[in-house]
């Protein structure tokens, strides 16, 4: 830990700095002893957290739509906190998400399920930083057998569908496809 802080190139008495690398090993007596609090969850528990959260509320309306609108609406915000190069950051609380829900289309009671969760899971007045939530530019689907990554941009060309009882990730491919290094016609 450093003591005292630094900020805008000066000592602040008020504030230390805690760092560690392994997070899995991060002395929560150490802090209980020197700080008197508690640490922060790490960005990736977050979005795990977050992602968890959206699952369990959402239920069977946790759906490809859902989700993707979700991310891009963490997305635009993160994009407009740069554009505006505002100094003050821009947090998703409680609220917020939810009001990112109800645009959607989400059923409100999925939606007060949701803030209730993210009100146990994160605290009633968490706020949680946008770029923890999301994936840096892309979104990725996972089954066990099979790994998708696609640019952000592009989530749009990826659909679900259930075709003859069957479940079914489509990729829309209007150019060049091709398996490994080998083009394909479709």
């Amino acid at each position: 830990f450093m003591f005292p802080a630094m900020e805008d190139g000066a000592a602040n008495i008020y504030k230390a700095i805690y760092y560690t690398k392994d997070l899995t090993n991060s002395h929560q007596e150490l802090v209980d002893a020197l700080f008197s609090s508690e640490l922060p969850m790490p960005a990736t528990e977050q979005k795990e957290t977050f992602g968890t959260v959206l699952e369990q509320a959402m239920e069977e309306d946790c759906s490809l739509k859902v989700v993707r609108a979700v991310q891009n609406q963490v997305r635009q915000m993160i994009e407009a906190q740069k554009e505006e190069k505002s100094e003050e950051p821009v947090l998703v609380t409680k609220e917020i998400a939810g009001d990112m829900l109800r645009y959607v289309g989400v059923p409100e009671e999925r939606v007060t399920a949701f803030e209730k969760k993210y009100e146990e899971e994160f605290g009633e007045k968490a706020e949680i930083v946008p770029k923890n939530l999301v994936e840096n530019n892309r979104m990725t689907l996972k089954t066990p057998e099979v790994t998708i990554n696609v640019q952000a941009e592009n989530a749009d060309l990826i659909e679900t569908r259930v075709i003859d009882g069957v479940r079914y990730i489509m990729i829309r491919a209007d150019h060049d496809v091709q398996v490994n290094g080998v083009y394909i016609q479709i």
